[in-house]
């Protein structure tokens, strides 16, 4: 056989880790609708004016004394305080707009620094370079598009404030004007020594009416808008996610594919290809999880030079800082000893063979196919990208003894999800899913044929020094993955 010419170059991949995500297109979509202000209901910002000149027509000794009530009510504590509660501080509203200014200015010089510093290596060739420059051209792009997304958010915010200081003089402007009222019809009684009784009743009741009418329509269209509003705001804080889960599994980032068959631990860390029986779906940590006490690095028998090990071996993106100055990330999952690893630095799956489930008298996993139902409550430690959990029983979820990890108990880590969509036809639900989740999914190592994947529900074996006796629940996909087809999601 003729040996391969070493001058004939192999076919280069064009794509980044953003082809095919559509950020771009959903963000500049979706940053036009929160600036063209459609939103908004028409007509909130005259109503106060309008209200104050028919008030001032139907009574206008009641609205003379509402004046001087609104402007104590704005200006005086605790009357100030109290009517900020009850309608909300606009001021801090805008404060948080000029917040997203600030983000959105760092941002674009940030793209606009990284598209500087592409210019210096422009001219230089090979294959390499060209796939350095398709990245970070990709980067800065997204970046600046970030930078937009955060331009979106301030005016959003500042609209929202608008709205707030329009509720906040709503319901001012109403208090004071009944309370001024009822002053004065008060008045008129004194005065009249009581006969003018059925005209003050018929003109509380007009006053009142009044009122009661222009209000329910404008908290009507308040309520609309603010609807509105929280949902572009609630996108564009999906847009900001799943640009961090690019940033995230691109070079450096920390996490790898994500697919059942993607070589993860618990954490998202590599293992080496090392799982629970060699040939972990995911490789991430049976036992699911559930919530610990405290978690320091002090409660791992590792020694520092065992610690660089683990992290050269799991997380090389962490382990130079470890080196210059013993920095941990409150990500990082420490293992509770030597014993749980392997002399590289992995975890030592084989003390749970099985997958972590109990073991029949042939070395069988004992376990049963399983698909939770919507409303379920699973939890696990770790990130999303792995499979398994356990169901969290009526009395409250399993101790972290009954779950065998290798790891030190750690709260931090520890995730809770519920069942929000049908998991028993997975493929059906992938092709309804519009094309940017299957483009994220895909980004991130998915492969279709995951979809055939059986869940499994089964006893957990001791381990790793751990009682066990828990329940561990094996996902069809990963966390992440059922996150993002919409069928799970986390909760308190």
């Amino acid at each position: 056989m003729t040996p391969p010419n070493p001058l004939v170059a192999g076919p280069i991949d064009p794509t980044t880790p953003f082809s095919g995500a559509g950020l771009l297109e959903d963000g500049y979509d979706l940053v036009n609708a929160i600036e063209s202000g459609d939103w908004v209901s028409g007509g909130l910002a005259s109503f106060s004016a309008l209200a104050n000149t028919v008030a001032t027509a139907m009574d206008p000794l009641g609205s003379l004394i509402a004046a001087g009530l609104g402007w104590l009510m704005d200006h005086l504590e605790p009357l100030k305080g109290w009517l900020n509660d009850l309608t909300g501080d606009a001021g801090e509203v805008a404060g948080f707009a000029a917040t997203w200014g600030n983000i959105a200015q760092q941002l674009q010089q940030a793209g606009e620094t990284l598209d500087a510093r592409l210019s210096d290596v422009s001219s230089m060739s090979g294959e390499a370079i060209a796939a350095y420059l398709r990245l970070q051209s990709d980067v800065a792009a997204h970046i600046s598009a970030a930078a937009a997304w955060a331009g979106g958010m301030k005016t959003g915010m500042e609209t929202a404030s608008m709205l707030v200081q329009i509720v906040h003089e709503l319901v001012r402007d109403t208090l004071s004007q009944l309370v001024g009222s009822l002053i004065s019809y008060a008045s008129t009684l004194v005065v009249s020594l009581g006969t003018a009784t059925p005209y003050v009743i018929a003109q509380a009741t007009s006053r009142v009416s009044a009122m009661t009418a222009r209000i329910s329509g404008t908290v009507l269209k308040l309520v609309d808008a603010v609807t509105a509003l929280t949902k572009h705001l609630d996108e564009l804080k999906s847009l900001f996610q799943r640009l961090g889960d690019l940033f995230s599994r691109g070079p450096g980032g920390g996490h790898g594919p994500s697919g059942p068959g993607a070589p993860h631990s618990p954490d998202g860390s590599s293992p080496g290809g090392s799982s629970p029986d060699g040939s972990s779906p995911d490789g991430s940590s049976p036992g699911g999880s559930g919530p610990a006490g405290p978690s320091v690095r002090d409660q791992s028998t590792l020694t520092d030079e065992q610690i660089q090990t683990y992290l050269d071996r799991n997380y090389p993106e962490y382990a130079e800082d470890f080196a210059d100055n013993g920095t941990l990330p409150p990500d990082v999952q420490i293992p509770k000893g030597p014993d749980v690893l392997q002399p590289d630095g992995s975890i030592d799956w084989s003390q749970v063979p099985g997958e972590g489930y109990v073991l029949d008298s042939s070395g069988e996993p004992i376990r049963q196919p399983h698909t939770p139902q919507v409303g379920d409550v699973l939890d696990r430690y770790g990130p999303p990208e792995g499979r398994y959990t356990s169901p969290v029983p009526e009395n409250g979820p399993y101790t972290y003894d009954q779950r065998s990890l290798p790891y030190v108990e750690n709260p931090a880590h520890y995730h809770r999800y519920e069942v929000v969509g049908d998991m028993s036809d997975l493929r059906s639900v992938y092709d309804r899913a519009p094309q940017h989740v299957k483009d994220e999914l895909l980004a991130g190592g998915f492969k279709p044929e995951y979809l055939g994947s059986q869940g499994y529900r089964g006893d957990i074996a001791p381990g790793f020094g751990s009682t066990g006796g828990g329940v561990q629940v094996q996902l069809p996909l990963t966390a992440a993955q059922l996150i993002t087809l919409g069928v799970l999601k986390e909760i308190p």
